[in-house]
């Protein structure tokens, strides 16, 4: 056993990520060169962090930030400050890469509001 977590994403160059409470953590995987390594959270984020999902070259990480009333589609690239896709008052999720690396598809929901109207 690595870690305890949920949602695992093994990146093409071994990098594992994977969500404990609510955020993205990495962790070194037995047998890799950084072994002594602990696990630790790979960024701050306000929202509640899931589905993690390494690029196809291994160097960004695609996430879902949900945020109660809405959420956001984020990449993490290490030295670099978050980056949100589109950001709105959506449900983002369900985000893929495309094989090339280049482009990210997700699925965007809009925020419907249910009102009751009383008569007068």
């Amino acid at each position: 056993q690595v870690t305890e977590g949920d949602s695992p994403a093994l990146s093409s160059t071994g990098k594992l990520a994977y969500v404990k409470d609510g955020q993205i953590w990495t962790a070194p995987l037995p047998g890799g060169s950084n072994v002594t390594a602990k696990p630790q959270r790979l960024f701050f984020d306000r929202g509640k962090d899931g589905a993690p999902l390494w690029s196809p070259g291994g160097t960004r990480l695609v996430f879902v930030s949900n945020r109660g009333d809405h959420s956001f589609v984020g990449i993490y690239t290490s030295g670099q400050p978050l980056l949100y896709l589109g950001p709105s008052t959506s449900f983002d999720g369900d985000p893929v890469w495309s094989p090339d690396g280049n482009s990210i598809a997700f699925m965007r929901q809009r925020h419907t509001c249910r009102f009751s109207a009383r008569p007068r």
